[in-house]
């Protein structure tokens, strides 16, 4: 009976923002199998209004204990860095608003490789360390020696092969590259540190902050 009542609540909301019956009806669907799904990612996706919109931040908030979604909590020390995350310029990631991105409290780098969607960890052995890797972004000529195992390495020699084009070792995954450019937040590797909220959600948050705060000071200087 609760979920039918979620369902019904999905599709009237549906179908007053978009007049369409078949979408309204596979929102309602949705909404009726997985309702947190629904309130948190699709029902974002149609047309809110500014009050709305501002609940929809004020229950973010409620929840995650941030401020508002551009914010990010440390995943050391918890501290909240306020004014942090961005969309990207395509619209599809979560990127830091400027870089470095630095907690201010124990110095943590934030947009380091370790939380990268291009940091591939090297599972190759176990460890209890930090692990290092290899960006997959990032890539230079290598020697063979270098990125294949002994018996693969001596073979490739053989065939002419003296190195390969390949993402660069990354040893420490705290500290990028100098030459890092596209850093791009990683919802798995953040969740892996208890950082959540980091995916499609949180970009479709940060953007209803942007357009609000946007409409709020368009209003403002009119």
């Amino acid at each position: 009976m609760v979920a039918f009542s979620f369902a019904l609540k999905a599709f009237m909301l549906a179908r007053a923002r978009t007049k369409n019956f078949s979408r309204a009806l596979f929102y309602a669907l949705v909404a009726f199998l997985n309702y947190p799904y629904f309130y948190w990612y699709l029902r974002l996706t149609l047309p809110l209004s500014e009050e709305e919109k501002k609940k929809v931040l004020q229950e973010f908030s409620k929840l995650t204990g941030l401020s508002l979604p551009s914010s990010s909590f440390c995943p050391f020390c918890k501290l909240e860095i306020t004014d942090a995350l961005k969309v990207s310029s395509d619209g599809k990631n979560v990127v830091p608003k400027q870089r470095p991105l630095l907690c201010p409290k124990c110095g943590l780098r934030i947009d380091a490789c370790r939380y990268c969607l291009f940091f591939e960890k090297d599972t190759s052995q176990f460890s209890l360390e930090v692990p290092s890797g290899r960006c997959t972004v990032i890539k230079k000529a290598q020697p063979v020696e270098e990125l294949c195992h002994t018996s693969v390495a001596k073979r490739l020699k053989d065939m002419g092969w003296q190195t390969l084009y390949a993402g660069i070792r990354i040893n420490d995954p705290f500290s990028p590259p100098e030459n890092c450019r596209s850093f791009v937040f990683d919802p798995a590797k953040m969740l892996s540190d208890r950082i959540n909220w980091m995916g499609k959600e949180r970009l479709l948050l940060i953007q209803i902050e942007m357009s609000l705060y946007s409409q709020v000071s368009s209003s403002g200087s009119g």
